[in-house]
Parts: C-alpha cells; structure tokens; sequence
C-alpha cells in the first residue's frame, strides 16, 4: 500500500486538466485499501503473494469505461453566481392602479422551481406564471427539496404569496376530456400530480386547458369528462388529504384545497372551452365550485369571437362572461396580444 501511495506522489502533473492524476493524489489510506474499479491509466494493482507461479502471465485487467471527466470549476462559475444582472424595472405597487391589480408575466423555472422568484423580481413583476415541471413529458421527478426550501424562504424574502401571487401552467399533454381509458389515466395522473406539487409549494391556483372532443366523441361528452376528472381530482387532493405524491411531505398546504382555474380557449375544432357557456357547463357539474374558477386569454377570446380591442368592447365581453360563468369565478387573465388597448 505504502509504495502504491508513494509512486502517485512521484507522478508529475503535465496537466493541468488531468483528472485521473488528481484523483489518484486524492487516494487516502482507507480508500486505498477499498475495492476500486481500475482502468489503464490507474496504478497497476498490488503484487500477488510468493505462492503464486511466474511462468502464467496474470489475466489483464478488467475494462472499464473510462470516468467522466469533471469540468473544473473556473473565477467565471464563481462570478456567474455573485454578480446578477440587475433588475430590468423596479417593482409598480399594486396601490399605484387605484386597486389591486398583479400584472406579472410567465417566468422560467430553469434549473429548479426556487428560480421562478429571482426571475419574476428581475422583471419587477408582482405575480407570474411557471411551470411545475416538463411540458413535455408525462412523468417528471419530485420537486426538489432544497429548491422547495429556497421557494418558500425567497417568496418571504421578496413579498410573493405563493396562494396569490403565482398561476401555474398545466402541462399541454393532458386532456381531461380523453374518452379511452388508458389515455385518460395517463392524463389523470399528470393534472393530479400537478395539483401536489401546487399544494406543497402553497401554490393556491392552478390554470390548466380544459381539453378537447377527440374520437368522434361529442363536446356534450367531453364537458362531463373534464367536470368528472375534476370531481376525483378534488377529492383525492382534498386539504388534509396526502399531497406530498412520491418522494416529499406535505410541505405548506392549501387551505380549502388548489383551485382549479379553467382557460378558455381560441375555438379550433373540437377544444372545449372556446365559448363562455362550454366552460359554464363545466364549472355547473363540478361539485366543490370553491375549487373551480376560470382564467380568460384574450388572444384565446379573441380568436373565438370575442372582441377585446377597446376598452368597450372589453366591458361588453367581460359583461357577456359575467351573465354566462360569473364574474366569481373570474380568477385571472391572460393578456397576450397587441390589439388589446386598455386605458
């Protein structure tokens, strides 16, 4: 052992980046008397005991794929995470609308959900939209406890309330209004797995699209889908219910439990939602209406039919949903297109 420690000193670093090198300077006594994997460049092992015959030539050693190289860390890594940017605008008081009013916009969570905050901050939003996990796929892993952590403890730092000032995003995989049965289960699973992550982050609002009319099946039928997944998934995600879903506890909670906010939408073939009275025949099948709510997209309102582009026509619209849905249900908008022009 001691002439295996004493050859790694007597090694002569031509590089720099040689990371096979380094780690055999790393070797202490305890890891080298443990089983390691060896590869070529690695110190030969020990010599075998004097019983051992000298005319067989010893079997090579065993292959193994070579380590992966570790970059090593550089002044620019440790600069990237001291000297922010500073924020594009400060953040407007909400007292500053005459009442309150958040207007925010959909920030990344690149990198773990904690993000979200310094993201929202550096564009002085006062609320903002995410999303909990990959749009792209069904399954996701568990939030990360330590980014849950962070979430909470910069949320206090900076004044956002998760239960007010944040709006997630479902996943645009999902349709609630999935006749077959082995594709709704799959969608099923996602929105609920949604609704855990929402509740142990405190999140109390959750936007999702309410899905679409597919294999020849009806908009009438679709309707009662959508309210029946909802229906299961408000039980199953009820306060005091187990939020936490694979790998993590309960973490804050909802109060009342994570609402589930509808968005209408822009009305191209089969998409349920496109007209006020499709989302209002939703919400009327939905048992526990203090878990439904509605988000309008003006570019989705727009696309269907509903004018949006002065400030009258806006109030027509918005006296339209009133008499359809009603205002009460009335969570959040989307404002996403040029034409609106509201003084």
């Amino acid at each position: 052992m001691s002439k295996r420690r004493a050859a790694s000193k007597r090694k002569t670093r031509h590089d720099e980046g040689d990371e096979m090198e380094e780690e055999a300077e790393k070797v202490s006594e305890a890891e080298a008397d443990s089983k390691v994997e060896l590869t070529q460049q690695e110190t030969p092992a020990r010599k075998s005991d004097s019983s051992a015959t000298t005319d067989t030539p010893p079997p090579p050693p065993p292959t193994a794929a070579p380590a992966a190289k570790r970059r090593r860390r550089t002044a620019k890594d440790d600069k990237a995470e001291t000297d922010k940017p500073p924020p594009l605008a400060p953040r407007t008081t909400a007292s500053s609308f005459g009442k309150e009013i958040l207007i925010g916009a959909h920030v990344s969570a690149s990198g773990g959900v904690h993000n979200t905050i310094p993201n929202a901050l550096h564009i002085g939003a006062n609320a903002f939209a995410l999303f909990l996990r990959s749009q792209r796929k069904w399954s996701s892993p568990p939030l990360d406890p330590a980014a849950r952590r962070s979430f909470r403890v910069l949320g206090e730092l900076h004044g956002y309330d998760p239960a007010a000032h944040m709006l997630p995003h479902g996943s645009y995989l999902v349709n609630l209004a999935q006749p077959d049965a082995a594709k709704a289960a799959l969608a099923y699973a996602c929105f609920v797995d949604d609704l855990r992550r929402c509740a142990q982050l405190g999140i109390r609002l959750y936007n999702f699209h309410p899905g679409s009319a597919v294999d020849g099946s009806t908009k009438e039928e679709a309707v009662r889908r959508i309210a029946a997944h909802l229906n299961a998934a408000h039980r199953e995600t009820a306060a005091g219910a187990d939020d936490d879903g694979p790998g993590g506890d309960d973490g804050p909670g909802v109060p009342g439990g994570v609402v589930t906010v509808l968005e209408n939408m822009a009305g191209s073939g089969n998409v349920v939602g496109s007209r006020f009275e499709e989302l209002r025949d939703i919400i009327a099948l939905v048992d526990d209406k203090d878990r439904v709510g509605v988000c309008i997209d003006t570019c989705h309102a727009f696309a269907a039919g509903y004018d949006m582009r002065t400030q009258d026509a806006f109030d027509r619209t918005m006296r339209e949903f009133d008499e359809i849905v009603g205002l009460k249900y009335l969570k959040a908008l989307h404002r996403e297109f040029a034409p609106l022009s509201l003084q």
